[in-house]
């Protein structure tokens, strides 16, 4: 009879509790799931956007954490690229119009030189160097385009690298040869080939030298250059044949991305 009992107590206080944790379970706050804010154009393709234009993407502030609130921590507004290469998304870091060259021409992606960072537009632009490496922190590939505002992507005057093959956040050197994954420039092409470099402290924004390039790297577009002709920066010797230099409003854009 002792035992029947205690078994009953048992049961009793189990239920007891029981019936606490469900109380405690309903009454419970509900747990609000909250989605981080893109760090790139990247993110929002994997997310299933597909339409071009202006995405806000999460600012990176001086101590290295990411917040959507406060003055100086507010996401940043950026221009995405969807369309242009099938499974790709793009995110615009840098862009220029040769009427403004002269604020980029020695400006290299090395050192922290802001312009309009906060407005992304064709003609004056470039995001802050902790913002670009937040970028591509999450991209694989960077390319160049030229007067992508009026022409979009068609594949000319055009270059693309896997940042594993030049990381142009951090190279430095003088016409260096470095394998790119594709390059246009006046309509001579070619794949994986390498291609000379500068980028030059104070001196040479990152560029290609066409004229110059074949004599000691694979590519080359000595074809209908000029001499000593810059493309994709610098701009110091302009072809008007070269879509990044066909006029004063002609631009210039560098892009950070890669495939979803």
């Amino acid at each position: 009879m002792m035992v029947v009992k205690i078994f009953v107590l048992l049961l009793f206080d189990f239920a007891f509790h029981l019936d606490i944790a469900k109380t405690a379970l309903l009454n419970k706050e509900p747990v609000i799931q909250v989605k981080p804010i893109p760090r790139s154009c990247l993110d929002y393709l994997k997310d299933g956007k597909t339409v071009n234009g202006y995405y806000s993407i999460a600012g990176k502030t001086v101590n290295g954490y990411y917040s959507i609130a406060g003055p100086n921590q507010q996401p940043l507004t950026v221009f995405c690229d969807f369309t242009s290469e099938p499974g790709a998304a793009w995110t615009l870091v840098l862009s220029w119009a040769l009427k403004y060259n002269n604020i980029f021409r020695t400006a290299t992606l090395t050192v922290d030189m802001p312009v309009n960072k906060r407005t992304p537009n064709w003609v004056a632009y470039r995001l802050s160097r902790a913002q670009m490496l937040s970028i591509k922190a999450q991209s694989t590939h960077w390319r160049s385009t030229c007067s992508f505002n009026t022409h979009g992507v068609d594949l000319i005057d055009y270059v693309r690298a896997n940042f594993n093959s030049i990381d142009i956040t951090s190279f430095l050197g003088s016409g260096v040869c470095r394998k790119v994954e594709y390059i246009n420039i006046r309509g001579q092409a070619a794949s994986h080939k390498t291609v000379r470099f500068w980028q030059v402290l104070n001196t040479y924004a990152l560029h290609i030298d066409s004229y110059y390039s074949q004599s000691i790297c694979q590519f080359g577009a000595k074809q209908g250059s000029v001499v000593s002709e810059d493309n994709f920066g610098y701009h110091a010797t302009v072809n008007k044949n070269f879509r990044c230099t066909a006029g004063q409003w002609a631009t210039t854009q560098y892009w950070f991305g890669g495939y979803a």
